[in-house]
């Protein structure tokens, strides 16, 4: 549960938390105010440490990882699935789409 860096959003709303051996967990977002989550608390018991928060992301789009996250299915069933199916028609039917469908922005 270890927070490696923090930096605000391209869209001025949030912070990203990027975080280091979190198993599938590789950031999570808060809004820029205090909203007394526990993921707010753990953001601002990294800053009472000495942490700053960065600007650095306005080269960077990273939205389509969120977008993507946010559409793979759970875990457990892609796991289901590609023992039902193969890792192959795991990677077309359910992979691929959502990935053309958010693409990596190229550099």
């Amino acid at each position: 549960m270890t927070i490696r860096h923090v930096n605000i959003t391209n869209e001025r709303t949030h912070y990203c938390v990027h975080l280091e051996d979190e198993g599938d967990d590789l950031f999570f977002l808060v809004p820029l105010e205090n909203d007394s989550t526990e993921n707010w608390t753990r953001l601002q018991e990294w800053l009472d440490a000495g942490n700053e928060i960065v600007d650095d992301m306005s080269n960077q789009d990273t939205h389509y990882q969120v977008q993507r996250k946010s559409e793979y299915p759970p875990l457990e069933d892609q796991l289901d699935y590609i023992y039902h199916n193969g890792v192959d028609a795991w990677k077309s039917d359910i992979i691929d789409p959502i990935k053309n469908k958010y693409p990596k922005p190229e550099a």
